[in-house]
């Protein structure tokens, strides 16, 4: 009994995400993307079909996978039905490198000619960095901006090491080999500190270029919003040109419709969407993906 019920769930689930792969969306003319980012981004998602089922009853948070967010803004940029894209973000869990990748292919559609709207409640710092591309962007009037730098931190094992009785063995090569320093240190190194804040600084400097670059305003006011956390409202966000309106997401909404006379186009129905651009081609590139 439980092996068929077993399999019949397999079926079920095979069959039902068989009919959704098959179900073609058709645009109107001038339609818009709505793209919200809630999701964990993954470099590639899983592609295990009973992956949905949760015996708990409580469902897992939904991910979202690089590569087929990266295809659908490309296809979007390309689609002649599709006039803009309106950004959800209020806060998005990625690495930096990705989201650099998504902004650049935003940056990319928006060089297209079309238009890129977005909106938050609150906008985490990763959030507004990715929104900041955007030509317009609305925030709710109780909203904030969390632009506040980058830090790191590194937790050391030296001591509880020593109290359970255990000895390292470590070979290193070089002063900045830093990696092994919790399990043989109590305090971070002078070469490792260097090298983390070199690091942190660099990632840092680059998001502060790219939002000035897009908003029109200089490093100095970034850092100074920054170091003094002066966007802890929506009214100081306006002031210093970090945001365009102050309004609740229906306004918004509204906002971005005077752009267009149609409707919105979810994310999910938009993935099911035909390209119209053959990017078949002798010169292609195997990704592979390694996890573990």
């Amino acid at each position: 009994l439980f092996i068929f019920s077993f399999l019949i769930i397999l079926i079920l689930v095979y069959t039902i995400s068989s009919f959704s792969k098959k179900d073609k969306v058709y645009l109107m003319n001038d339609s818009i993307l709505k793209i919200n980012i809630d999701h964990k981004i993954l470099e590639r998602s899983s592609n295990n079909p009973l992956e949905s089922i949760k015996l708990t009853g409580i469902p897992d948070a939904k991910n979202l996978e690089l590569k087929e967010l990266l295809a659908n803004i490309t296809k979007a940029k390309t689609h002649p039905r599709i006039k803009g894209i309106y950004l959800k973000i209020s806060s998005i869990d990625a690495g930096f490198s990705q989201l650099e990748e998504i902004r650049n292919r935003l940056l990319d559609f928006r060089n297209s000619g079309k238009f890129i709207y977005a909106f938050s409640e609150t906008f985490t710092q990763e959030a507004y960095y990715l929104s900041s591309v955007s030509n317009k962007v609305f925030m709710s009037p109780e909203g904030l901006i969390e632009l506040k730098g980058i830090s790191a931190q590194v937790l050391f094992y030296k001591d509880l090491l020593d109290k359970l009785g255990v000895e390292t063995q470590i070979v290193r090569s070089g002063k900045y080999k830093a990696a092994v320093e919790p399990f043989m240190s109590n305090s971070m190194s002078l070469e490792n500190r260097e090298q983390i804040d070199r690091m942190i600084s660099s990632i840092f400097d680059k998001m502060k270029d790219d939002i000035s670059d897009s908003r029109d305003i200089t490093t100095r006011v970034i850092d100074s919003a920054a170091n003094n956390l002066l966007l802890n409202s929506s009214n100081k966000a306006k002031e210093l040109n970090f945001i365009d309106e102050i309004y609740y997401e229906d306004q918004a909404l509204d906002e971005v419709l005077k752009r267009t006379s149609n409707r919105f186009v979810s994310y999910k129905e938009f993935s099911k969407v035909e390209s119209h651009v053959n990017t078949f081609s002798r010169n292609r590139i195997a990704v592979i993906y390694a996890n573990g």
